[in-house]
């Protein structure tokens, strides 16, 4: 529980940052704005191609990503999921290794899985994603939850430095030496207890995903 709310704390802190970056951007995009329309008057056409590249090329355009981060997270309504997902989004940070979270639509668990299981899983599924992403050449890890028909879905992808990471092996796998054999004998007891929940890995042109199905 300490730690829930110490992550849901620096959540906080996050968003209130982000958005004080955004109005500060803000008041910069508007001067940019403006010079370019004097200088387009003044058929000053070098120095406005010179001010859009300066606002093409300029790093607080990644606002934009951490902004669309934040607003996705703010649609997970489990407090310890959404928790989860930022302490693991920031430890992506860390390791470079860019951490895209996709959450279209309010979305909350349902009663199929121990909500203890479920943070294990995660943990696990996001834990293994970072690490093998890190070790690539594109460092990518994409988190989507969704809903379709009677099912709940999550889907964590991870770009890999193999093209193709052998999926028999990982699932005979006890031992931790492999990028994605880090806890998957406990990740198979967890889902053994829930043979409803069906789980389903793949693995091409490294990238491998890893998708689990939920019952509602």
């Amino acid at each position: 529980m300490t730690s829930e709310l110490t992550n849901l704390q620096t959540y906080t802190s996050y968003v209130e940052t982000l958005y004080d970056d955004l109005r500060r951007f803000r008041h910069d995009y508007k001067n940019i704005l403006y010079t370019l329309a004097e200088s387009f008057k003044l058929n000053d056409l070098q120095y406005a191609q010179s001010l859009l590249d300066e606002m093409l090329n300029s790093s607080k355009l990644s606002i934009t990503e951490k902004h669309s981060t934040i607003s996705h997270l703010a649609n997970v309504q489990d407090a310890d999921i959404k928790s989860l997902l930022f302490s693991k989004y920031a430890e992506a940070q860390e390791d470079d290794v860019q951490m895209q979270i996709e959450v279209e639509k309010p979305f909350k668990f349902h009663s199929s899985i121990n909500s203890l299981d479920l943070i294990r899983i995660l943990s696990i599924l996001l834990d293994n994603a970072i690490h093998a992403a890190a070790k690539s050449q594109a460092k990518r890890v994409n988190v989507s939850l969704f809903e379709k028909g009677d099912y709940q879905y999550l889907i964590i992808g991870n770009s890999t430095l193999p093209t193709t990471v052998n999926l028999a092996s990982l699932e005979s796998s006890t031992k931790l030496e492999s990028q994605h054999g880090l806890s998957l004998k406990n990740l198979r007891m967890i889902l053994s207890r829930y043979p409803e929940i069906q789980h389903y890995v793949s693995s091409k042109n490294h990238w491998f995903e890893q998708t689990l199905r939920f019952p509602k």
